[in-house]
This record gives structure tokens, C-alpha cells and sequence, in this order.
């Protein structure tokens, strides 16, 4: 996300699914900071862990918190950008696809004759 729609320092929450929630739940509440992470604008690590103060990927940081609860069973492969909400409720997705329709219908406007 390189188009500035999201504030430095902007506070995200991780959105576990209910699979997640099941397996990880516990660890997760043991420490609500394991739930935010704060938003740099950098193509690739921008979410800043609250728990460990490192930056992560979206999805590295997913995976991350899997590792740090040890769960065994977690899948092999995750789209971390879901499962991360901004303080609208919508998640990383939600703006991307946003972003994309503004790109599209922008285009679209610059072709039309005048």
C-alpha cells in the first residue's frame, strides 16, 4: 500500500477466525497487546507488533503469532491483510479493494472525451 490511505501510527487490531480463535484464543487474551499492531508506511514490514516492538508483514505477523503460541496444527499458508482491521472495521482487503475500484473508475474518467 503505497498510496498514503493509511496514517502512520493508525492502531490495527487482528481479527483471529473462529478456527484461530479455538486453537489460540487463550494465548491471545493472556496479553491484549498480542491483538494490535500500528501501522508504518513501508512497502514491507508495516505493521509494528505491540507485543514484541519488531515489524512484520501482514501475513509474516499472522504467522508470527502462530509460531509465538505454538500452534501446531496452523495452516501453512494465511492472507494476513484479512485478518487485519482498521479502526473502521474494515481489514487491509477491504481498503485494497477500495483503493482499486478509486484506480479503475479514475481511469475510466480520464478516458472519456471532454
Amino acid at each position: 500500500m503505497d498510496h498514503g490511505h493509511i496514517d502512520d501510527g493508525t492502531r490495527l487490531v487482528y481479527r483471529p477466525s473462529q478456527v484461530e480463535e479455538q486453537a489460540i484464543g487463550d494465548w491471545l487474551n493472556a496479553d491484549p497487546r498480542r491483538f494490535f499492531a500500528t501501522w508504518i508506511n513501508d512497502r514491507n514490514k508495516p505493521l509494528l507488533w505491540e507485543a514484541d516492538g519488531r515489524r512484520y508483514s501482514p501475513t509474516g505477523l499472522v504467522q508470527q503469532i502462530w509460531r509465538s503460541a505454538e500452534w501446531r496444527e496452523a495452516w501453512s499458508a494465511v492472507q494476513g491483510p484479512k485478518q487485519w482491521a482498521l479502526p473502521d472495521g474494515g481489514t487491509l482487503v477491504d481498503l485494497a479493494e477500495r483503493i482499486w475500484q478509486e484506480m479503475l473508475a479514475a481511469e475510466e474518467t480520464e478516458g472519456e472525451p471532454a
